[in-house]
């Protein structure tokens, strides 16, 4: 039955990202963990997240696991959760996802990238706990995903049934920012 059954479930609503009103550059997946279960490790090495685009796919885009806090003049920080001396200063008291892509990515990925970054951290490890909030966030490569085409992401844990997220990009797009993809 458990391995029959997700470990992970969406959170939310999967938020996405423009830059310019012509394609999503970034998604954003809300997570947490199944009710029944404890725990699950999202690791780079346990967790796999695989990518499907219109033209190709990926095996695993999973870089790493971040846990998020703040530093003594209230911004956030980004820990690296399997080396918290390692962290990126985020500069911001927002939490948008704008914040985070700025944080980890300077230029866009020549193929997609994500990481996994737990929001409500209990302690700063790799492992999401039951009552922990996480986001899966998603960079694809320069092209972006365009109006109309669809994406799907699994994530697959160490344990379970893969969660699977699809999602199709709406005809219409914002010039920029953040919205909704439900």
């Amino acid at each position: 039955l458990e391995e029959s059954t997700t470990a992970l479930e969406v959170d939310g609503s999967v938020t996405a990202y423009t830059s310019d009103g012509t394609a999503v550059s970034v998604v954003s997946i809300p997570i947490k963990v199944a009710p029944g279960r404890s725990q699950v490790d999202l690791n780079k090495d346990k967790a796999s997240i695989r990518l499907l685009l219109p033209s190709t796919e990926y095996e695993n885009v999973n870089l790493g696991v971040y846990t998020l806090g703040t530093n003594a003049t209230g911004y956030y920080i980004l820990y690296n959760a399997t080396n918290p001396s390692d962290y990126i200063n985020t500069n911001s008291t927002n939490t948008s996802i704008q914040t985070f892509v700025s944080a980890l990515w300077s230029t866009a990925p020549s193929s997609p990238e994500a990481y996994v970054i737990i929001l409500k951290p209990m302690n700063n490890n790799t492992v999401l706990e039951y009552g922990e909030k996480a986001i899966i966030l998603i960079h694809f490569d320069g092209d972006g995903v365009k109006s109309y085409q669809s994406f799907t992401v699994e994530v697959r844990p160490p344990e379970g049934a893969p969660l699977t997220v699809e999602r199709t990009i709406p005809a219409s797009l914002p010039s920029s920012g953040s919205f909704d993809l439900g």
